[in-house]
């Protein structure tokens, strides 16, 4: 089971990395920076990663600096609504990991309801996989029959059986 989990986990990990986004200048010049502080925030985010993502996808590569005023503006009220015991279990269900961008006070509201989150995470993961293997099984079967089936055909078809 924990080696399931921990495939589960590496899995997440290679496809965040391999899923970088990047933009066009046109969408660089015209970003709304307070939404994107406010996605940002409400995807668990630090608003430092968050602006380091944008300096290096739009002033790196086309001179288009970042609105870091307006980004942390909006990164403000998208915390309002990420650090909610609400918004935590919803955060957690998805997968979303916690990396510590509430406030201390927060963060006693918040830690409950996300660990709850983190469990049916994991419980739903784990029924996933265990429907994933169900069906892959299936499939071998069903495989190995045909593989039969064609080896037997094969024989009869060497020996003039046909």
């Amino acid at each position: 089971m924990k080696a399931i989990i921990s495939k589960c986990i590496f899995l997440m990990f290679i496809f965040v990395i391999t899923s970088c986004a990047t933009y066009s200048k046109n969408e660089c010049t015209n970003f709304s920076w307070d939404k994107r502080g406010y996605s940002s925030a409400i995807n668990g985010k630090r608003v430092d990663s968050g602006l380091l993502h944008y300096y290096k996808n739009c002033n790196d590569k086309y001179g288009v600096k970042p609105q870091d005023e307006l980004f942390k503006q909006g990164y403000a009220e998208g915390l309002k609504v990420f650090c909610t015991p609400g918004y935590a279990e919803k955060f957690a269900n998805r997968g979303g990991e916690y990396i510590g961008t509430c406030t201390p006070e927060q963060e006693k509201e918040f830690l409950k309801p996300y660990a709850k989150g983190v469990n049916q995470y994991y419980k739903n993961r784990v029924y996933d996989l265990e429907r994933e293997i169900d069906r892959l099984e299936h499939e071998v079967s069903s495989l190995r029959s045909d593989k039969a089936r064609l080896e037997h055909g094969l024989i009869n078809c060497r020996s003039g059986g046909y």
